[in-house]
């Protein structure tokens, strides 16, 4: 844990709405593990909980806005970026938010490895503004006070909660893609049966 003091020292404000906002996409360091070092960061005393809370609620959400408006500018910078991320059924996730805006970008929010993906497809598929930041915002309301405690409460456990919150991650995923796996097979049998 002494490696951490160190860099808690120069963990201001300032660089956690930096980092924040750059991280999964340019620096190849999840949000995730970003959060729980600041909530470590405040058990530590290095800032203060309350204010860290809020500075990396706000740069995720100009971060996922800033995403969001380049793609629905078509911006070159983020199509590349978009090419990053392999999605075999970009199509089911298109009609997905295209027939529940707010619902999809709010869910998708906490799906890991499509949470980029929703961010250029809201902007592309030119969802308004006020329902992308609603959602997003409220989504972030959940997500970031919970990890920053996760990782304020649990900082004697923190190599433990990193190692857990990856693995809860993928398990997440999962429980996620079976719940759209089951939804699709049985809107499918529903059409069918309509059909007959």
């Amino acid at each position: 844990m002494n490696l951490f003091y160190g860099y808690l020292a120069h963990l201001t404000y300032l660089g956690i709405f930096l980092l924040l906002g750059v991280s999964g996409l340019f620096v190849p360091i999840p949000e995730e593990v970003v959060l729980l070092i600041i909530g470590y960061g405040a058990a530590a005393g290095a800032v203060k909980l309350a204010p860290a809370m809020i500075v990396g609620f706000l740069s995720m959400l100009i971060g996922d806005f800033a995403v969001y408006s380049l793609s629905k500018r078509k911006s070159a910078a983020i199509a590349k970026l978009g090419e990053r991320v392999r999605v075999r059924d970009v199509g089911k996730y298109k009609a997905m938010i295209l027939r529940h805006p707010g619902r999809s970008v709010f869910l998708l929010r906490f799906a890991i490895g499509l949470r980029f993906l929703s961010l250029i497809m809201a902007g592309t598929l030119e969802i308004p503004a006020r329902i992308f930041l609603a959602a997003d915002g409220l989504a972030l309301i959940i997500y970031t006070p919970l990890l920053v405690l996760l990782g304020y409460y649990f900082h004697d456990k923190f190599t433990l909660i990193i190692t857990e919150t990856m693995f809860a991650r993928h398990l997440i995923s999962f429980a996620f893609f079976a719940l759209v796996f089951v939804l699709i097979l049985f809107m499918t049998g529903k059409r069918r049966r309509k059909s007959r």
